[in-house]
């Protein structure tokens, strides 16, 4: 690390302040755009504090979050407003444009919704800074400035300085803890700025955004998550399900409590077809599977005693619910259970009909893995949902030990919501149900949830 080095090329760097309550999300900001633009930031964790900063400081840009304790973007926004010269602001919340408008009217004023793509985010700090979008992400290399690169440390990828045009060298290794020292060396001999690998970098920035926007689609209080557990019980009872199922009022109890899940689901582009079929009409299969596979997954979840479940196993399991089946139609989600009984015994069934449901699994799973701010645990148990304990389940034949416990849940519950659209008389669906416990025999995991939904459903 003690090569000599040379000064880094003069150029304009852009002046940032970030707003946002939220550590993770000022990080990502920061790194996302400086890995557009030379830019020089500071931060602040709310609306006063930003203020503060921007009495004692030039800025050309603010990045602004709307919802913040101690004062919210409304304030920064009108404090800006009194200034002679203006620096230029973006409005960057979940909320929808039209909830502040008397912000986001106004000439040159940009907007972004989170969660954001950063394609997005990009376009509007171009346009309301009127510049050029910059080449450099065409490059192998990129430049970080020392300070953020400080702040990221220990970095897993390397850090290199730049030589000549074309000439880096390594100067720091992947997971390096640069320090005070470090920092200082590093301003001593005028380096302005760390290069990193652009791929790696692009890595890092979307592990950083599944990371920052998880709190967002986990957010029980932004949700107002309509399966609350006690309803969720009685609705059942009301219903009839020891019947089995009361099909007109499931439908539009369904209606009701998938709207708040669609609410912050339809923010997001690549879901916008999945929620124009859902609130089709004819889509009455995709309510009701839905619906009864988000109500079993919290009966298990009210009933299992298990304090090393996630703490957001249920809204988890509920976007699981909602997500799994984006790819499959009215059809096959109303008689997916006698096609999947068909798969797992190998007994003759429409071959067409067999490709669909065993490539469905693999095909929604990369839809939903190009959904950079899906959380992990989502993605897991729709990649899992159609595995069986005993290893014949499908695409990948995982046996019970290879199958998480929040995947377990959910295949309990999902056998059991499908099972309703073959077996309305309760004799023949607890028939079914005891078969299933002894395919679960030696799995704690599956045999608890099962004996719960068993229980309450007799």
């Amino acid at each position: 690390m003690g090569q000599a080095v040379v000064k880094t090329k003069e150029v304009h760097k852009v002046k940032v302040l970030i707003v946002d309550d939220e550590p993770d999300l000022r990080e990502l900001l920061i790194l996302l755009v400086e890995s557009y633009l030379p830019i020089e930031f500071k931060e602040a964790g709310s609306g006063k504090e930003a203020i503060g900063i921007i009495e004692k400081n030039n800025f050309d840009l603010i990045l602004c979050d709307f919802n913040m304790p101690s004062g919210n973007g409304k304030l920064v926004f009108d404090f800006i407003q009194k200034m002679n010269i203006k620096p230029s602001y973006i409005l960057i919340t979940s909320d929808d444009a039209k909830e502040h408008s008397d912000i986001t009217s106004q000439s040159g004023i940009g907007y972004v919704q989170k969660p954001f793509d950063e394609t997005i985010l990009m376009d509007s700090i171009y346009k309301t800074l009127s510049i050029t979008p910059s080449a450099k992400m065409m490059d192998d290399y990129l430049p970080l400035g020392v300070n953020t690169a400080f702040k990221l440390s220990p970095f897993p990828y390397e850090y290199f300085v730049r030589l000549g045009e074309n000439h880096f060298i390594k100067y720091f290794n992947s997971n390096t803890k640069m320090t005070d020292k470090d920092l200082e060396k590093l301003r001593l001999r005028k380096v302005d700025e760390i290069y990193v690998k652009n791929n790696e970098l692009r890595t890092y920035i979307a592990g950083m955004q599944r990371t920052a926007f998880e709190s967002l689609i986990l957010n029980d209080s932004g949700i107002s998550h309509p399966f609350e557990v006690a309803t969720v019980h009685n609705d059942l009872i009301h219903l009839g399900l020891k019947g089995i199922i009361s099909d007109k009022e499931l439908v539009e109890l369904s209606q009701k409590n998938l709207k708040t899940v669609f609410a912050n689901t339809i923010k997001v582009p690549v879901f916008k077809n999945l929620i124009s079929w859902v609130e089709n009409e004819e889509a009455s299969s995709s309510k009701l599977h839905a619906t009864i596979l988000t109500m079993f997954c919290n009966i298990i979840l009210k009933n299992l005693n298990e304090p090393n479940l996630h703490p957001k196993a249920s809204l988890i399991l509920t976007y699981a619910s909602v997500l799994h089946d984006i790819n499959l139609n009215d059809f096959f989600i109303k008689n997916e259970w006698r096609l999947l009984q068909g798969i797992k015994i190998n007994s003759s069934i429409n071959k067409d009909e067999q490709d669909v449901l065993s490539n469905h699994v693999i095909e929604v799973g990369e839809i939903i893995k190009g959904w950079v701010h899906c959380p992990i645990e989502v993605i897991k148990i729709i990649e899992q949902h159609h595995e069986w304990p005993n290893g014949k389940g499908f695409p990948l034949k995982l046996t019970g030990d290879q199958i998480s416990d929040l995947s377990a849940i959910f295949i309990v519950a999902h056998e059991a919501a499908a099972l309703i659209w073959e077996r309305k008389e309760q004799e023949d669906f607890l028939k079914i149900m005891a078969k299933f416990r002894s395919d679960m025999m030696g799995f704690d995991h599956f045999l608890k949830p099962l004996e719960i939904l068993i229980k309450e459903l007799t």
